[in-house]
């Protein structure tokens, strides 16, 4: 697992770590606010993506006070201000021309093929969209 720590106030001065063997990680902060996020290769059927890890807190860490940020690998919430998941999308383009498609009432069935990342068996989900202003998408599909 990769983490970054963002300065909040210096663009560009991002420290970044990798966590030991048992997840743990550490850094040495000057008097600085930063922001830390983390995000962990996932490999999957000779494809490798980068998934973005849930923290426990999005609060900043004060620099030389310091803090500690828990991470996991869980689907994020979603909410108006980050409407798009962490876990993969599909999206839907509209074709121009004379459609008359309700898409808030379509309704699509993701079934998945073969195992999961996780090694297990996934079940078919009934999802519905949702529109935003790239379009009409379903978040947090992995």
């Amino acid at each position: 697992m990769t983490v970054d720590a963002s300065n909040t106030q210096f663009a560009g001065s991002d420290l970044i770590t990798t966590t030991a063997a048992d997840g743990s990680y550490s850094y040495t902060l000057d008097a600085m606010t930063w922001h830390v996020t983390a995000h962990q290769m996932l490999r999957y059927n000779g494809y490798t993506v980068s998934v973005d890890l849930v923290p426990d807190t999005d609060e900043e860490v004060p620099g030389f006070a310091g803090g500690v940020r828990n991470f996991i690998f869980q689907s994020k919430a979603i909410t108006p201000e980050d409407p798009y998941g962490n876990l993969g999308m599909v999206m839907i383009d509209e074709m121009s021309g004379e459609f008359d498609i309700d898409f808030s009432k379509v309704e699509v069935t993701l079934t998945p093929l073969g195992l999961l990342a996780d090694g297990t068996t996934g079940t078919p989900h009934v999802l519905h969209l949702h529109q935003m202003n790239s379009g009409w998408i379903i978040p947090n599909v992995m």
